[in-house]
């Protein structure tokens, strides 16, 4: 017996699901429309929002906002809209090259020893120490990544600049 509300048929056309999967296949999109495209994917399949928001680890209701977004829009609902606030500095096709070229180029990797391993405890030769996540790809991808990132930012001259501080003022009953 299904309870609550009925869900609104979700039918794709090739030309969608060709789309939908190239998005749900890339590496250099945005992780959230990457989910999205994933999302409206495995609920044409037939799947549940419950079984979906699992597999995203997102709520029901998230799962039941973007998939009623793609009924009313299709495509185009899968998109962020605006955010109120400054607007960015840099566009959306330099972010896009830059992201292209930072993740097309192997890390830079420090060699340590002949080698070129990272050196072990004695103890675990084949295990990374515990509460050392260096040994991880992943956070060599992130590091390489944000220096990629924060050089680019710095030679367009949109990099963090912060805020000049004033001179601390005497205390007025010191004086």
């Amino acid at each position: 017996m299904i309870t609550g509300r009925p869900k609104p048929t979700l039918i794709l056309t090739n030309e969608e699901r060709s789309q939908l999967r190239s998005v749900a296949h890339s590496r250099t999109l945005p992780h959230a429309l990457v989910a999205r495209a994933q999302l409206v994917l495995w609920s044409a399949e037939g799947e549940s929002n419950r079984r979906i928001a699992s597999r995203l680890r997102w709520t029901k209701a998230t799962v039941g906002k973007w998939r009623q977004r793609f009924v009313q829009q299709r495509l185009a609902g899968l998109y962020d809209e605006l955010r109120p606030g400054r607007p960015r500095t840099i566009g959306e096709e330099r972010i896009a090259s830059l992201l292209k070229r930072t993740l097309s180029r192997k890390p830079r990797v420090e060699h340590t020893g002949v080698s070129g391993k990272r050196p072990r405890p004695a103890a675990f030769p084949n295990r990374p120490c515990t509460g050392c996540f260096r040994h991880l790809p992943c956070s060599r991808i992130v590091r390489a990544v944000s220096n990629s990132l924060r050089s680019v930012l710095h030679r367009e001259g949109a990099g963090h600049r912060r805020p000049v501080s004033e001179p601390a003022r005497p205390c007025p009953g010191a004086l």
